[in-house]
């Protein structure tokens, strides 16, 4: 994990890539390109070399990129660090949609000596079908909802409420 200072020297040395380095940094604008890259910092210190490859978007006609100069008309994410290529992957961004990528901040690590995350969020402007998509994963997944096998009892019916009877 990188400091605010480390990520603003990294910004400083690679002015055309987008490196986020406060809370709430934000990149908007539309993909121009979307191709693959490869980075060892992804291959678990080489044990696993297939996971070295990662998303690298060129992001263009920007309207928003927080820290840069209002003149920059492209910037390259690089989308190698867990929570950003996972955001990348999940929603699959293509040329010529507009995308919305927001630094959030740093999270907690998942156990004592491991590194915390960098948390990023990626929204894609007009998708109409995120939500079947999402589904569909988890179908594939084999998590979908199975039906009780006949002779099964039935799952017990929650009573009718009122809303004013609803805790939230």
């Amino acid at each position: 994990m990188a400091t605010k200072q480390e990520r603003q020297v990294i910004r400083e040395k690679h002015p055309d890539s987008w490196v986020a380095v406060n809370d709430g940094d934000e990149l908007v604008g539309e993909v121009v390109d979307a191709t693959e890259a490869w980075s060892d910092q992804r291959t678990n210190n080489g044990q696993n070399p297939e996971r070295g490859w990662y998303p690298l978007l060129t992001i263009g006609h920007i309207s928003e990129a927080t820290g840069y100069r209002d003149d920059v008309s492209e910037l390259k994410v690089h989308a190698f660090g867990a929570v950003l290529f996972n955001e990348v992957m999940r929603h699959r961004p293509d040329v010529g949609e507009k995308v919305h990528i927001t630094y959030v901040g740093t999270g907690e690590a998942k156990s004592r000596g491991m590194n915390p995350p960098e948390i990023y969020r990626l929204r894609v402007a007009g998708r109409t079908d995120q939500a079947k998509r999402a589904y569909d994963r988890i179908d594939q997944q084999g998590g979908a909802a199975r039906t009780a096998p006949r002779g099964a009892e039935p799952e017990p019916r929650l009573p009718d409420m009122d809303s004013e009877d609803i805790p939230f």
